[in-house]
């Protein structure tokens, strides 16, 4: 079954932080651990984010916040159990498809502390 990806409706963004949230425990294994709170997609649609789901219902989804004026990819998260079967990357790539037209851009990548 091929996913497409599209906008988000609006009935669909109450789920996203279920998706974001369930990658929680593979986090883990690798010695990530997240604060307790929100889930990051929560204040993206707060901040009026565009968002992209791939699949009906969404298996994943693209946050993109408006950052000093310069569009940035808030969050990326695919259901846990849907992993490795490549839809980050056609988010991703849908992602970065709708910023060409925007002109030169930029990318700024935070490692986190070393």
């Amino acid at each position: 079954m091929a996913l497409t990806v599209r906008s988000a409706v609006a009935a669909e963004l109450p789920a996203l932080p279920a998706i974001e949230l369930s990658g929680a425990a593979m986090f883990a294994d690798l010695g990530i651990v997240f604060p307790a709170g929100p889930a990051t997609v929560e204040g993206a649609i707060v901040q009026g984010a565009d968002i992209l789901v791939a699949g009906e219902p969404p298996e994943g989804f693209a946050a993109v916040i408006s950052l000093d004026g310069h569009p940035h990819l808030e969050q990326i998260s695919v259901r846990a159990n849907q992993t490795g079967k490549g839809i980050g990357s056609l988010l991703l790539a849908e992602v970065d498809a709708g910023l060409h037209d925007l002109g030169p851009r930029f990318v700024l990548c935070f490692p986190g502390e070393q």
